[in-house]
């Protein structure tokens, strides 16, 4: 039975890394996800949006967020709103550090949103 101990499982690690900062100030927390204990995913939870991560490597992932958008034309300005700078480039850390595959997945995942945010981080931010 897999157990994702954060200072032994690398999913655990890499969103600790890439969302540390905003841990310790109470902004998001990291939690597992304990529905199936087959499998490895956790979420991170912040008030208005929530990251399902699972996998080692990286399997799939997708994002939930309490606003309705009403046309996949507002996907972007909706996310960068809701996430803000910090989330987004914790985001693009983590996409750093798993080699391009966090955007990988989210543009696999099937949910559009998902797949904006997997495009927004692979954006050009200079």
């Amino acid at each position: 039975m897999p157990s994702l101990d954060g200072a032994e499982h690398p999913l655990i690690s890499a969103l600790q890394d890439a969302f540390g900062s905003l841990v310790e100030e109470e902004k998001v927390d990291i939690v597992t996800v304990e529905e199936d204990q087959e499998q490895d995913a956790c979420e991170v939870q912040a008030d208005d949006w929530t990251l399902f991560a699972e996998g080692w490597p990286i399997a799939s992932a997708w994002i939930a967020i309490d606003d309705d958008v009403a046309s996949p034309d507002q996907f972007r300005t909706t996310l960068e709103r809701v996430l803000g700078p910090r989330d987004l480039q914790a985001m693009r850390d983590l996409n750093t550090a798993l080699e391009g595959e966090f955007a990988t997945v989210l543009s696999e995942s099937g949910d559009e949103l998902s797949i904006a945010l997997g495009a927004l981080i692979r954006a050009d931010i200079s």
